[in-house]
């Protein structure tokens, strides 16, 4: 869990470099799951 809050906080809030990173969408949907539920 730590690695993907830590890359989310790296990565800029780029769609693109998400998607080159890692899965794209799943990523950024976890990421902003995580923010929902408060960390």
């Amino acid at each position: 869990i730590k690695f993907y809050k830590i890359r989310a906080k790296t990565l800029p809030p780029n769609p693109e470099s998400y998607s080159e990173t890692y899965s794209g969408e799943q990523f950024l949907i976890y990421d902003s799951t995580q923010e929902k539920l408060g960390g």
